[in-house]
């Protein structure tokens, strides 16, 4: 399971002294081990938002571009670049001297040093987001596609692996955007494939159910009928026995949801299933993400088991 320090500050106040290693050891030796802190600041030392100035044909490739990019206090620097999606005055994220990236998203970090590219010295490297551990949140389906930052403020285009609160400690701004909480009209365009209604869900009704377990369960059993399918987390299997349940992880551990609710969305969809009832975790960090998912395949039909009679 992984925590938020962000998400633990909001329960705990800690020293302003206290480091992440200090806190790994002190919850050790008094609460739980814990295996491993990360600092997700550190994956992005190096690289800095620079805004394209001209973008320019390459002397010697007809797939690479030079382009002349700000990089802050009125340095202008060439970058060759390949992208697909260069456009002047967008803003990319640039990778200086110095950064280490995993090249084209795969393999261990290389180092960027600046470089002569058929030719032509190029300062630094404009990068994709697989290249610095952001494809869970701009995706693409062409390779040559490069982050744009050019909105004022990070927007969040679908919540994954790496939790709106570490974004946040990084960014220190975010939108969400309001495809990640509420439906879209079906026929808008989007930035993202995962965007979409219904993205990933059964072709039969999913309705989530929220509230307490006990009724939740209750609500569930009173409308349950020949043919229906209960979707929920491990520790609820016996209260919904008899109703054919399918458990796709641990309500406490919301890792074990994220890796298995694909599984049991595609599980679903390739059986003779009326209506699927399913119950959703609540909570932020990679809980939020799990919401997400599943809320679009419900076309975000959620009711509140709390409140119904």
């Amino acid at each position: 399971m992984k925590l938020s320090l962000n998400w633990i500050k909001d329960y705990v106040k800690l020293p302003d002294d206290m480091d992440l290693s200090r806190l790994a050891y002190d919850l050790t030796m008094s609460t739980v081990e814990v295996e491993g802190a990360h600092d997700l600041a550190k994956d992005f030392e190096n690289i800095i938002v620079g805004v394209i100035c001209e973008v320019l044909p390459h002397p010697n490739a007809d797939k690479l571009r030079v382009c002349r990019v700000d990089i802050g206090e009125g340095e202008i620097k060439d970058i060759v670049c390949g992208g697909s999606n260069l456009e002047v005055n967008q803003k990319v994220a640039v990778a200086v001297p110095g950064t280490f990236v995993k090249w084209h998203g795969e393999g261990e970090p290389v180092e960027i040093k600046v470089s002569k590219l058929r030719g032509v010295e190029s300062y630094g490297m404009i990068c994709a987001s697989s290249e610095i551990g952001l494809f869970d949140l701009f995706p693409f389906e062409e390779e040559a596609t490069i982050v744009d930052l050019t909105e004022e403020r990070p927007r969040l285009l679908r919540p994954g692996g790496i939790t709106p609160e570490e974004l946040m400690a990084v960014l220190g701004d975010l939108v969400v955007d309001k495809a990640v909480t509420a439906q879209i009209d079906k026929d808008e365009v989007v930035k993202a494939p995962g965007m979409k209604y219904r993205h990933y869900a059964p072709s039969e009704p999913v309705v989530i159910v929220s509230g307490s377990r006990e009724k939740a369960a209750a609500y569930i059993r009173s409308r349950f009928c020949e043919g229906d399918r209960v979707l929920c987390f491990e520790e609820e299997l016996p209260l919904y026995e008899g109703c054919d349940p399918l458990s796709y992880g641990l309500e406490r551990d919301a890792e074990t949801l994220s890796a298995g609710l694909f599984a049991a969305l595609r599980t679903l969809d390739e059986t003779d299933v009326k209506t699927v009832y399913a119950r959703c975790p609540v909570g932020g960090g990679v809980a939020y993400a799990v919401q997400n998912r599943l809320k679009k395949a419900a076309g975000f039909r959620v009711v509140d088991a709390e409140e119904t009679v």
